[in-house]
């Protein structure tokens, strides 16, 4: 059977919490044990003389790096609440990372980290849960690690975590040859002491332009002349920040609000001094040991987007569908997830043109579309948004279309289960699967309007050979299937039993059977 097309799914970053709802209480969770390494089948060739061999990494794909902070009860949180910061080891906030809630291994709600880090889970009952944290954009953010929390069912708080993720870097391109021998450093001197870099800090308040209060949890960030963000801190409940220890020069300041605290959630960010765009920002100079204060910042209540999501058949309302708001530039700005009403409400939103997409859960038998019924981010309506004004976007999502079917022994019809049954899309790429019941019958639902290939795949133990449908031995030669939403289609598939090699491997000198003795089987033209 033609592996080649085969796809495996991979958590790009892996954060992992467990979160049990009872006492109020964080008790570390005792480390995972380290994966053990696979030991090399075959010793890697010779490097050539001419190019030197590059050092390969042996560490774990997701080493157990992360930090969580102690979970503190919040006053500020309603019961059954469970919020948090995602930031890396520099204090930077990590946005657009997708958390999921789990109880009893089953995902129940999901959200993404806002622009400061920040996200929260609301209305949940006592109970054990789990939350993964992952990056599904793949930009190098990596972590593994275990906590468990407890939330007393009547405690007046929520709780509060913060994770700290690492970075990883790429890894270096190869060089195209070997560099020269460093010269030999040169002997230190007195005058050899090491230079400090010179710094300033920069303070401000954030106020709110309708009420003149300040603004809480307002995540102030700095950014250098190549773009990059230097610093960051948050408003406290007076409003003021202090960016300190910042290297002598100029800088742009942005105000970015919590999506998640009142009052910060309602007004839209913005650049100093009153700017739309970092570009557009008015620099701020930091000089030595000096403070750069009045940085101040007045934001405007945000546009809001608000909608209810429900199905196109029986028109009920959707539960933990994503709701993503994309700028013009095509970059996920905010997210939110639909209640058991299917109401979502985005708000704080800058004025301007987004495009909006609507995307249930990877287990939900609907299928993900853009405003206004659109398949793609590229053909999804522009909606405009103004400063201060409610949107309204609803949508009614197709049930996907489903694939059922059984899958049989060939020679004996008896049906087989745990048979891998995997829909791959025109790309080539896996777009669900599932595995046989005890009775042999499978049922893959939620796949979009398309054309797929299906594989189905024995265990490896299994007597049986995979096959594609129909009847054919590879995903090139497997015959499409052209689906549409709200349709059914039947696919059985009948497995042959493949042929089997037996026999006992003795000693020469006694006859004796040998154990644990491994036998390969090769190919004629292998």
């Amino acid at each position: 059977m033609n592996t080649t097309h085969r796809a495996y799914y991979r958590f790009f970053s892996f954060a992992l919490l467990a979160l049990m709802l009872t006492s109020g209480i964080l008790i570390p969770a005792p480390p995972a044990a380290a994966a053990a390494q696979p030991a090399a089948l075959l010793p890697p060739p010779p490097a050539a003389p001419s190019t030197p061999a590059l050092p390969i990494s042996t560490a774990p794909c997701h080493a157990p790096s992360a930090a969580i902070a102690a979970a503190q009860p919040d006053q500020s949180l309603p019961p059954g609440t469970v919020a948090g910061t995602l930031r890396t080891a520099d204090g930077l906030p990590l946005a657009a990372l997708r958390v999921i809630l789990l109880r009893e291994e089953q995902a129940i709600a999901s959200t993404q980290s806002d622009a400061a880090g920040q996200f929260q889970f609301s209305d949940l009952p006592p109970a054990a849960y789990r939350v993964q944290v992952y990056d599904p954009n793949g930009n190098g953010v990596d972590s593994f690690e275990d906590a468990s929390a407890t939330l007393a069912p009547q405690s007046e708080a929520g709780l509060r975590l913060t994770l700290t993720l690492p970075i990883v870097p790429a890894a270096p391109d190869a060089p195209d040859a070997p560099p020269p021998p460093a010269a030999p450093a040169a002997p230190p001197t007195a005058s050899d002491d090491p230079v400090l870099a010179q710094t300033g800090t920069i303070t401000g308040v954030v106020t709110a332009a309708d009420t003149s209060d300040p603004l809480q949890f307002v995540n102030v960030r700095a950014y250098d002349s190549e773009n990059a963000i230097v610093t960051s801190d948050s408003t406290d409940a007076s409003g003021a920040y202090t960016l300190s220890d910042i290297e002598v020069g100029s800088y742009r300041i942005e105000f970015v609000p919590s999506t998640f605290f009142d009052p910060a959630r309602l007004y839209a960010p913005r650049f100093y001094n009153n700017k739309a765009t970092l570009a557009t920002a008015d620099p701020v100079t930091v000089a030595e040991d000096a403070t750069t204060g009045g940085i101040n910042a007045v934001l405007q209540r945000g546009a809001d987007l608000t909608g209810v999501i429900s199905t196109s058949d029986t028109l009920e309302p959707l539960s933990s569908v994503t709701v993503n708001v994309y700028n013009v530039q095509n970059t996920l700005v905010r997210t939110d997830d639909t209640d058991f009403t299917g109401v979502y409400s985005i708000t704080g939103l800058a004025a301007g043109s987004y495009r909006v997409e609507f995307d249930p859960s990877f287990f939900s038998e609907y299928v993900r579309e853009f405003h206004n019924n659109k398949a793609t981010l590229a053909t999804a309506n522009p909606v405009a948004l103004t400063l201060g004004n409610i949107t309204t976007i609803n949508a009614a999502l197709d049930r996907g279309a489903v694939l059922q079917g059984s899958v049989t022994d060939a020679g004996s019809s008896g049906l087989l289960e745990n048979i891998r049954v995997v829909a791959y899309d025109a790309d080539d790429s896996v777009a669900r699967s599932t595995n046989t019941d005890s009775d042999g019958t499978y049922l893959l639902g939620g796949l979009p309007t398309g054309d797929y290939r299906l594989e189905f795949e024995p265990p490896f133990d299994s007597p049986y050979l995979g096959e594609f449908h129909d009847n054919q031995p590879d995903l090139a030669s497997a015959t499409p299937l052209s689906l549409t939403v709200n349709t059914t289609t039947t696919i059985n598939a009948a497995l042959q039993r493949g042929a089997s090699v037996v026999g006992t491997v003795r000693t020469r000198d006694t006859n004796t059977p040998l154990e644990d003795i491994i036998v390969r089987l090769y190919r004629g033209d292998a």
